[in-house]
């Protein structure tokens, strides 16, 4: 292998290139993608030896890891949550690179269930329960749920889950996939958010990476495949136009999200909870600024809702859920906005169809030197785990081939 650049080179963010990694003379890796997986992998292949290039369209780093900031307000691109206990903490621990977090403070959440907002319902932490067995591939999850408890609580668990899976219907997917996200998140401690935003992680993997000598190049659009390994860590619509493959495209699953800046009321009791999970609507409030004050300006507060869109749903229909959970949490949100953006996306992660899991996705290995990372690929893990568990594979294989 080369000897590793010990420089970085970030082209400016006004004067967009065209690359293509085959011209590329100076770095044995080229990885497309400045996310979550294309950093991880960059900083693998680095560890390991090789000398990076990074190419990333957006004038930053982090895709959907990126943060925004507008009138004093910091918002993540849509609700995340960092999980700890697995796979992607762990690599982010060896490192030293875990962020400051805060502990989601599951007492402080509330429900909707019938009209009425309060805790938990009994049937569904009872359903939970007995739904914490490690479930079959072969069965949905909704089947394999109304085996073991009633249908009642079993679409009350369904609706819970729209928040963790960041879809409209969890019920239809392989019951071993759905179950091990209800697992995880009902487990103490391991949901967190990242303390200032997500982009304070991605600021630690970008910093990680120069010290490394990975070159990072911004508003660096690839437009094809070369010689060098290349490694694509974007989303999928991209991933699919530059393999030219559209088994890659997106799944079709998507999400609606709102961000809010409200100004505080008057009254601490029309502030609403910290966090709101419809379990009528399927729909989620969480008030970020109640865990980290820095995300929203002194007499104001953040929220953060999403919505999974439901098969054939349209996303006003999906904002219309989010704000009747909005009208019957949080009072006179309407007149108190200083913010407030609608958007959707799609959703992120995988969801493996009945009969199959994690194997199936779209394998990492493409072959001809082109290795396919993010946290919608064959690798284990949840949400963002996949993006560090499929660049360990893919540095894996780039660097044993380099040494063959």
């Amino acid at each position: 292998m080369r000897q590793r650049s010990t420089g970085t080179d970030i082209p400016s963010a006004a004067s967009p290139t065209h690359r293509d990694p085959e011209r590329s003379d100076k770095s044995d890796v080229a990885v497309v993608g400045g996310g979550l997986a294309g950093l991880g992998c960059a900083i693998e292949c680095a560890e390991r030896g090789a000398s990076v290039e990074l190419h990333e369209a957006a004038a930053r780093l982090g895709g959907r890891a990126r943060h925004l900031e507008r009138q004093g307000f910091v918002t993540n691109q849509g609700p995340h949550a960092l999980y700890l206990k697995g796979p992607g903490s762990e690599w982010l621990e060896q490192r030293g690179l875990l962020p400051d977090l805060v502990t989601a403070d599951v007492t402080a959440t509330r429900f909707r269930h019938g009209g009425r907002i309060g805790e938990a319902p009994s049937e569904l932490l009872a359903a939970c329960r007995q739904l914490g067995e490690p479930a079959p591939e072969s069965l949905s999850f909704a089947e394999w749920a109304r085996s073991r408890v009633p249908a009642p609580a079993a679409k009350l668990v369904e609706r819970l889950l729209t928040l963790p899976t960041y879809d409209g219907q969890p019920g239809r997917h392989a019951a071993s996939s759905v179950q091990a996200v209800l697992a995880r998140t009902l487990e103490p401690g391991v949901v967190t958010y990242v303390r200032g935003g997500w982009g304070k992680l991605v600021e630690a993997l970008a910093e990680r990476a120069r010290d490394l000598g990975v070159e990072l190049r911004l508003s660096s659009r690839v437009e094809k495949t070369g010689r060098t390994p290349t490694v694509v860590a974007t989303g999928r619509s991209a991933a699919a136009r530059l393999l030219g493959d559209a088994r890659l495209a997106p799944d079709g699953q998507a999400v609606a999200l709102r961000d809010l800046g409200l100004r505080e009321p008057s009254s601490s009791r029309e502030r609403g909870p910290v966090a709101l999970l419809d379990l009528d609507d399927g729909a989620y409030v969480a008030r970020y600024s109640a865990y980290d004050r820095g995300l929203a300006p002194v007499g104001y507060d953040l929220l953060q809702c999403c919505a999974g869109l439901r098969p054939g749903e349209k996303a006003a229909s999906a904002q219309e859920r989010i704000e009747r959970v909005l009208d019957a949490g949080y009072r006179g949100w309407r007149k108190r906005a200083m913010i407030d953006r609608q958007w959707q996306t799609a959703s992120p992660g995988s969801r493996d169809a009945v009969g199959g899991g994690w194997e199936t996705r779209p394998a990492v290995d493409r072959g001809d030197g082109v290795l396919l990372v993010g946290d919608w690929v064959a690798a284990p893990g949840l949400l963002s785990e996949v993006c560090f568990t499929s660049a360990t594979t893919a540095a894996e294989l780039v660097t044993a081939r380099a040494q063959e």
